[in-house]
């Protein structure tokens, strides 16, 4: 078995945007300006560029924040309220399969306690 390779420092981590900069300029020296080795600004012009999701909050302000966390607060209260709803049925309807007619008449027709002789064979 090959054991992975170690390395005797953590491997550093750079802004995406930085990144993606570079791809989109093609100019190394943008990065390694700020300290980024070369090498790896070479790695990332060989490679295509990653898709990077994130949300525009760092430009809100404050109040706009708050108004997003309420908002988000209501939707997660809302969606507890489905997942309870949801739940209460499903748990309904197991009950109808489990406890309901279906099983009574099975426990009164073929549960073995309750045949006699060849009664419980169909005819």
């Amino acid at each position: 078995m090959i054991s992975p390779m170690t390395t005797d420092r953590p491997q550093k981590r750079y802004d995406h945007r930085l990144r993606e900069l570079v791809q989109r300029t093609g100019d190394l020296t943008i990065a390694t300006d700020l300290g980024v080795p070369r090498s790896t600004t070479r790695g990332w012009l060989r490679t295509a560029p990653t898709v990077v999701v994130s949300l525009d909050v760092a430009d809100l302000t404050e109040l706009e924040l708050r108004q997003e966390v309420l908002t988000l607060r209501r939707r997660v209260q809302k969606l507890r309220r489905v997942s309870t709803t949801l739940r209460q049925v499903l748990m309904e309807f197991s009950e109808f399969f489990v406890f309901g007619a279906h099983s009574r008449f099975f426990l009164e027709n073929f549960a073995p306690g309750s045949c006699r002789g060849n009664d419980w064979q169909l005819a």
